[in-house]
């Protein structure tokens, strides 16, 4: 009987599924800057490193708060801190998307408010929240296996990683004499 009602690679797929559906609109807002203003000038310096600087930023807090989880309790039930560990993954690539893809926006709002180029100026903040949000919302296992530390710091145990399908970390220690 399998121990995770959703099935192992449920999970996986459907935080792939929301990363790729987040994702998408980015090369699309591209295109259209494309054809709205061209390519032919750069971006001013300053909004270029507004931008960039925005983009770290994003990426800042997505790693300061969107990893946090309320811990599982040790005793817990497997099937409840499974539905809890699974819930907190999703609810944190939620949290992490936020926060990395507003960069994209603000980047729109730059391309049409700033000289130069609205091309270049979108894509100056857009291909970095582009990477900011692959590095914090796609499902990798160092992500997942961050989350479930955060989520087991309390002494409970969620078994996030063998939720989603992950094998288990190796530990330091195994290769000590």
């Amino acid at each position: 009987m399998n121990e995770h009602p959703a099935g192992n690679g449920t999970t996986l797929l459907l935080l792939q599924m929301l990363a790729a559906c987040s994702l998408a609109p980015i090369p699309v807002f591209g295109l259209i800057m494309f054809f709205i203003g061209g390519f032919e000038e750069l971006p001013s310096l300053v909004a270029a490193v507004v931008l960039v600087v925005l983009n770290l930023l994003a990426f800042g807090l997505a790693e300061a708060v969107g990893y946090r989880t309320v811990a599982i309790a040790p005793g817990t039930d497997a099937a409840q801190a499974h539905r809890s560990a699974v819930s907190a993954l999703y609810l944190g690539t939620l949290l992490r998307l936020a926060i990395t893809a507003t960069p994209v926006f603000f980047s729109l709002v730059a391309a049409f408010v700033v000289n130069g180029s609205q091309f270049w100026t979108y894509w100056c903040g857009a291909s970095w929240a582009a990477v900011s949000m692959l590095w914090h919302a796609w499902p990798r296992a160092a992500a997942i296996r961050k989350t479930e530390r955060s989520l087991d710091r309390a002494g409970g145990r969620s078994a996030l990683v063998a939720a989603v399908g992950l094998q288990p970390a190796a530990h330091a220690d195994r290769f000590a004499a």
